[in-house]
């Protein structure tokens, strides 16, 4: 069975510093996996050096990007499969989302400071490369300096700051205008490892239905986020909403038990997942 992997990330995002697109593809060859998808978040920085190391190396790379959505103060994230990535008004969205994140993370290690936890922004921005920067990021620099011992924990306390994003509205798109924004520039709109959103029931459903609305056409159903009584949850609201499935690692090379295309040696994802969005992408383009 050919593998593929639909959810990786490299340092043009929240990924390892090191983790360059010839790197992730590099890395893909290695594990067998026949195709990725870069989804870095709010940028598509990376897509095309991927492309060009897929080709040489034989592996198939998937345009994509992961784009950081809204709902009142709740972080959502939806991925654009094969979006018009290229198209100057597609970019230039992306860069006002990447502002409001350096915005919004400026304001969160003011607050961090005053707390005695000595980070700048501009310390971090030099050593992410110029990559954006993440809470991730920061959270390995507070273990690095002692500022906490484990990844969970200092991930906590940066989230414990509570910066609103709709403090940064002028730059952050909301959900709505994130899925509209996705499908203007012909994506195929994936709702990313929904677990996190950490709602069930009717009001689960209820969110699935208002998004399917705004232009949703599919879920990542199979990721290591999800347990298997999640999975399921998610296989009956796909069906039940006519949502394609996908499924990825979520690739960032900060955990050692995820690789690209699998994780701990269980999660594997089926390459007539790719299909799936293949077909989707061509009726709607």
């Amino acid at each position: 069975m050919d593998l593929i992997d639909l959810h990786v990330h490299t340092y043009a995002s929240d990924a390892d510093v090191n983790l360059t697109p010839e790197k992730v593809v590099k890395l893909a060859k290695e594990n067998n996996i026949k195709a990725i998808a870069i989804t870095d978040h709010d940028t598509v920085l990376a897509v095309d050096k991927a492309v060009k190391a897929g080709k040489k190396l034989g592996v198939e790379v998937v345009p994509g990007v992961e784009v950081s959505l809204y709902e009142g103060n709740f972080e959502i994230h939806v991925i654009g499969y094969y979006p018009d990535y290229k198209d100057p008004g597609f970019v230039k969205v992306l860069d006002r989302q990447s502002k409001g994140r350096d915005e919004r993370m400026k304001e969160i290690l003011k607050r961090l400071n005053k707390q005695g936890i000595d980070i700048t922004f501009d310390y971090m921005r030099k050593k992410v490369k110029g990559a954006y920067v993440s809470k991730v990021h920061i959270a390995w620099e507070m273990i690095k300096r002692g500022y906490a011992e484990k990844l969970k924990p200092a991930i906590k306390k940066i989230d414990s700051m509570d910066v609103p994003y709709s403090d940064f509205s002028k730059y952050l798109l909301d959900v709505k205008s994130g899925i509209e924004f996705l499908r203007k520039f012909n994506a195929v709109t994936v709702l990313a490892h929904p677990e996190v959103i950490k709602m069930y029931g009717k009001e689960e459903e209820k969110f699935i239905k208002k998004l399917v609305g705004y232009g949703l056409l599919g879920m990542e159903v199979y990721t290591w986020k999800h347990d298997e009584k999640a999975t399921k949850r998610y296989e009956k609201l796909a069906d039940k909403f006519g949502l394609i499935m996908t499924g990825g690692t979520d690739f960032h090379a900060h955990n050692p038990k995820v690789k690209i295309g699998v994780h701990d040696g269980s999660l594997k994802i089926p390459y007539r997942l790719l299909d799936g969005i293949k077909k989707v992408k061509a009726e709607i383009s």
